[in-house]
């Protein structure tokens, strides 16, 4: 992974770029975590988490279908937050982008990506309350 920080709308957006290891030649340009875009991030997915967590504790079969549900649309959104550019990819002979990335990409591609935007969020050790 290289980090920089290209501009978008002549606003610096730190990023990193990942080199993709399951579809070789496809690069992700992702955001890095500002405390600015972890307060956005956490705004946009508190209520699906709330809402997968109360279905997660149900036996119902729909409970556990929503709960299922309320998960991918977090996934949903940590991608459309966090992609700023994919570049080496196509699908249906269209060249892949961030704002296509969720509809059209293969799902272990989705994974890597997901994790890479995860580690983003996932605050360090050291700034952690015990």
């Amino acid at each position: 992974m290289n980090s920089s920080w290209p501009s978008v709308n002549g606003a610096p957006t730190p990023s990193l770029v990942h080199e993709s290891t399951c579809c070789p030649g496809v690069s992700v340009r992702v955001k890095k975590m500002t405390l600015g875009g972890r307060i956005e991030l956490l705004e946009r997915i508190y209520p699906l988490l709330k809402e997968a967590e109360s279905m997660a504790t149900g036996a119902s079969e729909s409970d556990q279908v929503r709960n299922q549900l309320c998960t991918l649309k977090v996934h949903e959104a940590l991608l459309r937050w966090g992609v700023l550019e994919v570049s080496g990819l196509t699908a249906d002979g269209a060249e892949v982008t961030a704002s296509s990335l969720p509809d059209a990409a293969p799902e272990e591609l989705i994974h890597e990506v997901l994790q890479v935007i995860q580690r983003q969020v996932t605050l360090p050790v050291s700034e952690r309350k015990n």
